[in-house]
């Protein structure tokens, strides 16, 4: 089975299609040091290719224009960040298995919505909608107890406005405070190097291999004799 990821940056969601048991093709508009499988280095909206040759397709455009995070900053103007979830859901409309991602705020139907504790991780929410084109097992998107925000379990990953820098902030006893990159990627389920910036634009691996396993339960990957 072959799948294309679209805006793939180091690979977060192209993890969990190989969990699944996909080959991955990953596609970014600038070269990716960290993702480990095949890469085009190209604009994913223009990018001239057959989407028919692949058996589902994952796109995460750019979150920027959607994010609190970005949208709770005195620099932040909308039109300054890509309106790209409408080209992208142009360009895949008509395939069978395909699934957008992106931040709660974006303009995608719910077909779906994610948490760490939907899919058993224990210490972030990272709350994420998907926009399906098949129908998937909804498992539910609960919140991580009070208490471990409170005592410093629970990790908050966000991006900065410039989107050059990500914090990983903490809060223990009410203050605030910081834990390493490679800390948060490890309560992501990311078990490979990856930068501060990777980690703050990826998605759990474990969301996109439940979403893909369901798609193989749909039928994907079940080419019709030619």
């Amino acid at each position: 089975m072959k799948a294309l990821d679209l805006f793939c940056c180091a690979g977060g969601a192209s993890d969990g299609l190989v969990a699944a048991g996909f080959e991955v093709i990953g596609v970014d508009i600038k070269r990716r040091p960290n993702y480990p499988y095949k890469f085009i280095e190209a604009d994913a909206v223009t990018l001239d290719i057959d989407l028919f040759e692949f058996d589902f397709i994952w796109a995460s455009p750019p979150c920027q224009r959607y994010s609190v995070a970005t949208k709770s900053q005195r620099a932040y103007v909308a039109d300054d960040y890509p309106d790209l979830v409408d080209p992208i859901r142009q360009k895949l409309k008509g395939h069978p298995f395909t699934c957008i991602e992106n931040v709660i705020g974006a303009p995608l139907r719910r077909d779906l919505i994610l948490t760490g504790p939907s899919v058993g991780l224990t210490r972030i929410e990272r709350k994420r909608v998907f926009e399906l084109s098949f129908l998937c097992l909804n498992p539910g998107a609960p919140a991580l107890p009070r208490s471990m925000w409170t005592s410093g379990e629970a990790i908050t990953i966000t991006t900065s406005l410039s989107c050059k820098s990500h914090f990983y902030p903490r809060k223990k006893a009410g203050k605030p405070g910081r834990v390493p990159a490679a800390e948060a990627c490890e309560a992501m389920g990311i078990f490979r190097p990856m930068t501060g910036n990777e980690v703050g634009e990826a998605i759990p691996p474990a969301y996109s291999e439940f979403i893909a396993r369901e798609a193989i339960r749909q039928g994907c990957g079940r080419r019709e004799a030619a």
